[in-house]
């Protein structure tokens, strides 16, 4: 099932498809300026999320275990003007392989993306100045951030055995 909100709905709330296993692909609109914890939790078989950009605001972060446990979700489009990632917000994404975070977000939450095993890539702009145990080597050993050189998240990725391509 695709799921596709209307423009103009602002909210999707707390826990809204929360275990939904027959949702596969959800389109967020710009509208929306508030979505609840857990707002897709447990879908198993979500596999794509895009974010439309908004032209007058939209969400400003991604909330606390938005998508933890779409064991399938392998890809996700974020919207411009995103500040935080929250904690555990990708939680057990185990197909997750790849994620852009967007220009001006800042922090990375606790657990953000922990136990996503197929992580390979995460671009992260300069603007990340807060990463909190958000990725065990563990888990993703093959990891690369692709961030500016000399950005906080690289220092991060380096300190913690992560590997580090350098982006402009």
């Amino acid at each position: 099932m695709r799921l596709c909100p209307p423009d103009g709905i602002e909210t999707i709330e707390n826990d809204v498809f929360r275990d939904c296993t027959s949702l596969r692909s959800l389109d967020i609109p710009g509208s929306i300026t508030f979505l609840g914890i857990g707002a897709v939790r447990g879908c198993t078989a979500l596999e794509r999320v895009t974010f439309k950009n908004s032209t007058q605001g939209g969400i400003e972060d991604i909330p606390a275990e938005a998508f933890y446990g779409c064991a399938n979700l392998k890809e996700v489009t974020l919207p411009e003007g995103i500040g935080i990632i929250e904690r555990s917000a990708f939680y057990r994404c185990t197909s997750l392989e790849k994620i852009v975070i967007p220009d001006g977000t800042a922090i990375i939450d606790l657990m953000a993306f922990w136990r996503c095993t197929s992580l390979t890539r995460i671009h992260m702009p300069a603007s990340v100045s807060s990463i909190v145990m958000s990725f065990m080597k563990d888990d993703c050993p093959d990891l690369t951030f692709c961030t500016p050189e000399d950005s906080y998240a690289a220092q991060w990725a380096r300190t913690n055995g992560f590997n580090v391509e350098a982006e402009q």
